[in-house]
């Protein structure tokens, strides 16, 4: 077992290497999300509700009713991605 300041200083350098993973993740995704309109790939509903669900995870509501607007069919787990999303991001009065 680790003496406490010794693990708060492991547990700060853990933590901080985590949030710069996390940052470098949600580049990758736009910039992935931004190569996928651009290519030429059949997007079924897993895809839909897989990017829907990216978008709320990253606060980006906006983008997420776009995907959901343009969506070709909709079913029960789109609308319940929509509903917990919203929540996620604390938006349930829209």
């Amino acid at each position: 077992m680790l003496p406490g300041s010794l693990f708060r200083k492991h547990f700060a350098t853990f933590n901080s290497s985590f949030a710069n993973i996390s940052f470098k993740t949600t580049a990758s995704i736009h910039k992935l999300s931004s190569l996928a309109d651009s290519a030429p790939v059949r997007r079924d509903i897993f895809w839909w509700n897989s990017s829907i669900m990216n978008c709320f995870r990253n606060g980006d509501v906006e983008h997420a009713c776009k995907l959901f607007d343009e969506m070709p069919h909709r079913n029960v787990v789109t609308w319940n991605c929509m509903i917990s999303g919203y929540v996620q991001n604390m938006r349930m009065v829209e």
